[in-house]
């Protein structure tokens, strides 16, 4: 499963990415849906381990 990267900055560096894709779920979670449903539910989900995870819809 590929995640796009959001901005440069996130670019840098995993953490930065993962940092980054959460603090947009906590402040800007319509945007977030709109550019990543399927990320958006893995985070609403709880995190829950990528092999075999279906978001629900």
């Amino acid at each position: 499963m590929v995640f796009p990267r959001f901005t440069d900055y996130s670019r840098t560096s995993d953490r930065e990415w993962f940092a980054e894709t959460v603090a947009l779920f906590g402040t800007d979670r319509e945007r977030f849906w709109e550019l990543n449903r399927r990320m958006f539910r893995w985070i609403e989900d709880g995190f829950p381990r990528l092999d075999g995870y279906v978001p629900k819809s």
